[in-house]
């Protein structure tokens, strides 16, 4: 039996689609893998902003600010909040009860300016107002400490750095 070119050249033809019909099916067997690791990455991803999230929800923020005396800053009120800076929650003011007697009468004056602008501004403009506390530098009042501890550990740090004797100077003042 004699096998003529055009025999060949079908076979040829035929062998040659049977490959490029498995070039294919691999091919779209990797772009449907590289889809499968794009997904697993995203929910990878996805999950660690979760975990994170919920270990944030457990951080509380604050700010400490104080009296600028001869030496060290004497601690009067603290501003704490849930969140990022940029975009807080629960923000709160406490202040030390009697502040007003541990302040000269100018300055007494001066940092109750100051709470009724934060405790205003605060409403509209909550990161902005944790920037400029958080930059307290010159002046009477200054900023001593920020941090951010665990909310089980707030009450505690509070009553150390501010005294048992401490209000708040208004209620929660964002959400």
């Amino acid at each position: 039996m004699v096998i003529t070119n055009e025999q060949i050249e079908a076979e040829i033809r035929e062998l040659t689609a049977e490959a490029d019909r498995m070039v294919s099916e691999v091919h779209e067997i990797f772009a449907e893998s590289a889809r499968l690791r794009i997904q697993i990455d995203h929910l990878k991803k996805l999950l660690e902003l979760r975990i994170q999230s919920a270990q944030r929800v457990e951080l509380i923020s604050y700010i400490l600010i104080g009296f600028a005396q001869k030496d060290e800053p004497s601690a009067l009120c603290a501003i704490t909040w849930s969140g990022s800076t940029s975009l807080p929650t629960d923000i709160r003011i406490l202040v030390k009860r009697e502040w007003q007697r541990l302040l000269p009468p100018e300055s007494a004056r001066y940092f109750a300016d100051l709470l009724n602008d934060w405790k205003q501004r605060v409403q509209t403009e909550p990161g902005v107002v944790l920037a400029m506390i958080g930059e307290l530098s010159v002046g009477p009042i200054r900023t001593m400490e920020q941090g951010t501890i665990h909310k089980d550990g707030v009450a505690q740090l509070m009553n150390k750095r501010l005294g048992d004797n401490v209000r708040y100077a208004t209620a929660i003042l964002w959400k």
